[in-house]
């Protein structure tokens, strides 16, 4: 299996500073990576309001208004899948990491790493390159939280 593994790190909290680094694994081995990378993507939120609606009401109520609101919603879906691919694979070693990916052993898999929700909601499915977006490429997608709060567990009885 081939891994791409995008692991997000915030650097400056008050800026929102993110690094990005990219690894690749393949049968479970770190064949390359990069150093820490800028990541400069934002989504105002009033984008994932019309995510919301072309997924969730969209299907329920189309009509004819929708169907103009749904024509601009893909058209920047489109935008938005290239513009986050663009976002991380700018940077030539990240590039150059995502083609030996691309040439590594099926099945392909993304994992994206984060302790950060902005970063982890952001629709990943929607990654678009030259091609197509990489959903119709046979390539998966995962979210992984990078670290936790440790949780006390608490005796029970039965």
């Amino acid at each position: 299996m081939a891994e791409l593994r995008l692991t997000f790190s915030q650097t400056d909290p008050k800026n929102k500073s993110i690094l990005i680094n990219v690894s690749y694994f393949d049968k479970d081995e770190l064949v390359n990576e990069s150093g820490g990378q800028p990541f400069h993507f934002t989504m105002d939120s009033s984008k994932y309001e019309d995510l919301r609606w072309y997924i969730e009401d969209y299907p329920e109520f189309p009509d004819y208004e929708s169907i103009i609101r749904t024509q601009e919603i893909e058209q920047w879906l489109n935008e938005l899948g290239r513009d986050i691919f663009g976002a991380i694979f700018f940077h030539l070693d990240n590039r150059q990491i995502f083609d030996l990916f691309r040439k590594g052993n099926s099945p392909h898999l993304i994992t994206l790493v984060s302790d950060s929700n902005d970063i982890l909601r952001l629709p990943w499915e929607m990654i678009t390159n030259k091609k197509s977006p990489l959903a119709l490429q046979k390539i998966s997608l995962r979210r992984q939280i990078k670290k936790g709060k440790p949780v006390e567990i608490k005796p029970g009885h039965l």
